[in-house]
């Protein structure tokens, strides 16, 4: 959990002034077709964040074939976590490959 508030830290960083971050994540629509059983489903209502391990298309991508996770995040967690760094200006589910939700954020200076 804590590698999404260092990579969100960044990118507010780095971001133009005024400038906009799109950025896809697995939620509601994306656990629902990937047939995770009910424990997962309900760790993500309970936390509103679920890492439900290892992403095995990625691996040989980066040294530390662990780093890149299947993560779903409620978009509850999204406006409440995120907004440290972020306005959070939209929240489109399915929006990425009918699958994932695209979350466009504005960088609080």
């Amino acid at each position: 959990e804590e590698d999404q508030f260092a990579w969100l830290k960044e990118l507010a960083r780095v971001v133009k002034p005024g400038g906009v971050v799109a950025v896809s994540v697995n939620g509601a629509t994306s656990l629902f077709n990937a047939s995770y059983p009910p424990s997962v489903r309900e760790a993500l209502k309970t936390r509103g964040f679920c890492d439900t391990g290892i992403e095995n298309t990625l691996k040989g991508v980066t040294s530390d074939d662990s780093y890149y996770r299947n993560i779903y995040h409620t978009h509850d967690y999204i406006r409440e976590r995120w907004s440290e760094w972020f306005e959070i200006l939209a929240i489109l589910p399915a929006f990425v490959g009918n699958m994932q939700d695209m979350i466009l954020l504005r960088p609080r200076r």
